[in-house]
């Protein structure tokens, strides 16, 4: 009896450490398997970064292109005040305006050429010149006195000279302005 529970334990003892070792070697088995799988991962979350470096790039190219779009637009010169005087232009009639001209562009204006609308208070436009001006220095955000003479009619003379300026206004409007930069933007016309 003691030599069947001896050859027993012998068996089961061979048994258990052949099953031991076969564990083992699943186990480095299931090891190597969760290796491949962490690689694979690995890789997808490099793709995945990648490409998630190349969307903030375009982002930021876009932020660019949004911003020079906005520089684009053309309502961002603005008369944010203005005075005339009657003054002699040869033997003509003729009136010297002084504009207070506001840049709200984000770059500096070197060059501009808008039409001016002279309007009453009932929203007449009494004349339209053109205002040009070269090698300006308008910085953004600020305001720049620009100085222009017009000859006008007598009817106009004598309107500008009964009217108090209070009852006046200006409309402003952009056809090309360039920047210090190089950069132009034309608008159309009225």
């Amino acid at each position: 009896m003691k030599k069947i529970v001896i050859s027993g334990l012998v068996l089961a003892t061979t048994l258990f450490a052949s099953s031991l070792e076969d564990r083992v070697s699943n186990l480095e088995h299931l090891v190597n398997i969760l290796n491949n799988k962490v690689n694979v991962l690995e890789q997808k979350l490099q793709k995945t970064e990648n490409e998630q470096q190349k969307i903030v790039k375009k982002q930021q190219n876009l932020v660019v292109n949004v911003s020079q779009s906005r520089v684009m637009s053309c309502g961002k010169i603005k008369i944010v005040g203005f005075d005339y005087k009657n003054v002699t232009i040869g033997l003509d009639k003729g009136y010297e305006f002084t504009f207070n001209i506001k840049n709200e562009y984000n770059k500096t204006i070197k060059n501009i050429n808008v039409m001016i609308g002279m309007v009453d208070d009932e929203d007449d436009t009494l004349v339209q010149e053109h205002l040009i001006k070269d090698d300006l220095n308008i910085a953004p955000n600020s305001v720049a006195v620009v100085k222009d003479s017009y000859v006008i009619n007598d009817d106009l003379a004598v309107y500008l000279g009964e009217t108090p300026k209070s009852k006046i206004k200006l409309d402003v409007k952009p056809l090309k302005i360039k920047f210090s930069d190089g950069t132009t933007v034309k608008c159309s016309r009225w």
